[in-house]
This record gives structure tokens, sequence and C-alpha cells, in this order.
């Protein structure tokens, strides 16, 4: 069953209380292996067309998303990966040292990008993006980062 801790009838309170801080403290610990876990690999895998595929973080140009959906656009191939993801998960999924949100609809790569307007405007691969308003100032600082 793996169960944590069990109660007895009459279930005292304070022992309810210790059971639950129990099951607490071993979810943290669990998603915390999970999280770390998921930070040394170097690859994530992406349900596409029914298959799950492997695919390197260093092969990601950018993250597009259309609603509950998400095109991977990648270095290696021409069509883009659709997969059945939100935008939030797709950032809490990748790095968070190598892949930025620049818009709502847009997370990028940063090793992949090639250069950077003064108007905002960044050119990853052969496509130029937009960084929104609402992202402007962590996309400055990130720039700032590297020429200081």
């Amino acid at each position: 069953m793996s169960a944590l801790d069990f109660l007895l009838k009459p279930i005292r309170y304070q022992k309810f209380l210790e059971a639950v801080q129990k099951g607490r403290e071993w979810f943290a610990l669990k998603e915390g292996a999970a999280v770390a876990a998921q930070q040394e690999k170097d690859w994530v895998y992406l349900k596409a067309d029914g298959v799950l595929r492997k695919v390197e973080y260093a092969d990601i140009l950018y993250v597009e998303g259309m609603k509950d959906y998400l095109m991977v656009h990648l270095r290696s191939q021409k069509q883009p990966l659709v997969t059945h993801l939100t935008m939030k998960a797709a950032e809490d999924m990748l790095p968070k040292e190598s892949f930025m949100r620049i818009h709502r609809s847009f997370i990028v790569n940063l090793p992949q990008i090639t250069s950077v307007s003064a108007q905002g405007d960044l050119k990853v691969g052969d496509t130029l993006l937009h960084v929104s308003e609402g992202y402007k100032e962590a996309f400055d600082q990130y720039l700032k980062g590297l020429t200081s």
C-alpha cells in the first residue's frame, strides 16, 4: 500500500496533524527530486503525432503557443513539433537558465538568439520574434547580464 502513516480510531487531532505534515514533507521531497532530475538532463520527451520524441534542449529554437497546443521549432527539422501542452507547462519544463518567455505566445532558447535590434526584435534561426512590453524588462536584464 506504500502508506506513510496510519491513524487508529478514535483519531486524535494532534496525531492527524502529524500524519498530514509527514505527507506534505514526503510530497515536497518527491517533487524536489523530480525537479532536480529534470534539471540534470539536457533533453525532454515531447508527445507529438502519438509518439514520445526525445528532444534535446540545444535543438529547440523557440516554442510558439497556440491555446492548449505548442509548436516546438527545432534546428534539425523544418516542420515544428506540435504537442498538447500549455505555455505554463513548457515554462516549468524547460531550464530557466537557457529559456525565457518573451511574449505571451513565445518562449525562446537564449543561446539560439543570433541578433537583437534596438526595437526589441530578436532573430532566432530565420525567424524574427518580438519581445512584448510585459516581458521586456526581464529580457533587458538578461542582456545587461551578458554585457557586464
